[in-house]
């Protein structure tokens, strides 16, 4: 793991930090959402699930022992102690929560994809650096184990000698 280097980007850091106490909010509980809580959990980070669907609550309760479960968005967005919320709701709400979740001043971690209409995840990333936040898409499969590594970089040729023709 890299971290930032610079100081307002350090403080961003260690409002996240794991080390602390858990201050991360998952909205969505759907499949996606489910494994999102048991990793944020198992790290020690997870303090909220969101959700509105009653009938997987008890699931998400099992995956993630002591969170607190809310149905409202919004009163996860005007938290004090949360520092981050991840977003694992259907593609079509990404745009309105993560704007919203921005707006807020939380860092966002957004499941893919970042927006179904590029010109939205333009503006979810504008939003970001105007309000200094950290955005984030995740990178699902991206370095999942059981798919194959990617093929290893091919060596780059070697450059033929300068040859220059004269001709009269």
């Amino acid at each position: 793991v890299r971290y930032p280097t610079t100081n307002a980007k350090m403080s961003r850091c260690s409002r996240l930090s794991l080390r602390n106490e858990p201050n991360i909010a998952v909205s969505g509980w759907g499949y996606g959402g489910q494994n999102l809580v048991r990793n944020f959990h198992q790290v020690g980070a997870l303090r909220v699930v969101c959700g509105p669907a009653p009938a997987a609550r008890a699931r998400v309760e099992s995956i993630g022992p002591g969170a607190e479960t809310l149905n409202d968005y919004e009163t996860v967005f005007l938290r004090a102690d949360i520092a981050g919320v991840v977003i694992a709701t259907p593609a079509e709400t990404h745009h309105d929560l993560t704007m919203r979740a921005l707006a807020a001043g939380k860092d966002v971690f957004v499941e893919k994809p970042l927006a179904l209409v590029y010109a939205e995840g333009v503006a979810m990333q504008q939003a970001a650096e105007r309000g200094g936040r950290v955005p984030m898409v995740g990178p699902l499969r991206d370095y999942h184990p059981s798919l194959p590594a990617p093929p290893p970089p091919r060596p780059r040729a070697r450059a033929a000698p300068r040859v220059h023709v004269y001709s009269v």
